[in-house]
């Protein structure tokens, strides 16, 4: 029987959180699920940066596969978010949750999403056969900096791939 693999987003206080079927991550300056981005935004400053929460997800189980669902990947399209910002994102292992922070994340390396295109994928790390396994999670955050505009910023679509058998 095929699998069925959730994008779950995690959110709120430590050590679990609360998890939500999310296929839109929200990068805002709020720390939950309901709030639409454009009602939180994040202000540009006037130095330095601001940084939206981290968005913690990650890849759930739902309906066991026959064997394993494994090797699984996340992507960028390749394209800048606009002047000014920056969507980062963990390029290693971050396996245990953390409350969501609003300053410079910590989880992992840190790298520019962008730069992962279809030819630099990132592994996430995990191997699920059975309802309920998760992957390790891919924390996203965006960085916004003075020279960046005002106004919605460019989607960021995050592309994923794993292997079934």
């Amino acid at each position: 029987m095929p699998a069925t693999i959730q994008i779950i987003k995690t959110y709120g206080a430590g050590p679990t959180g609360t998890e939500a079927d999310d296929t839109e991550f929200g990068l805002k300056v709020v720390d939950d699920h309901a709030t639409a981005p454009e009602d939180a935004p994040i202000v540009v400053p006037s130095s330095l940066l601001n940084y939206s929460y981290e968005s913690w997800m990650r890849f759930k189980c739902s309906v066991a596969p026959s064997n394993v669902c494994e090797n699984f990947k996340i992507w960028s399209s390749g394209t800048s978010v606009g002047t000014g910002l920056e969507i980062t994102v963990n390029s290693d292992a971050v396996d245990a949750y953390a409350t969501p922070v609003i300053t410079e994340s910590a989880a992992g390396t840190r790298v520019n999403f962008a730069s992962h295109g279809i030819g630099a994928k990132i592994d996430i790390t995990g191997s699920l056969v059975n309802n309920g396994d998760k992957t390790d999670f891919s924390v996203f955050q965006l960085e916004v900096g003075p020279t960046a505009g005002p106004g919605d910023i460019t989607d960021q679509t995050v592309y994923f791939s794993y292997d079934e058998s």
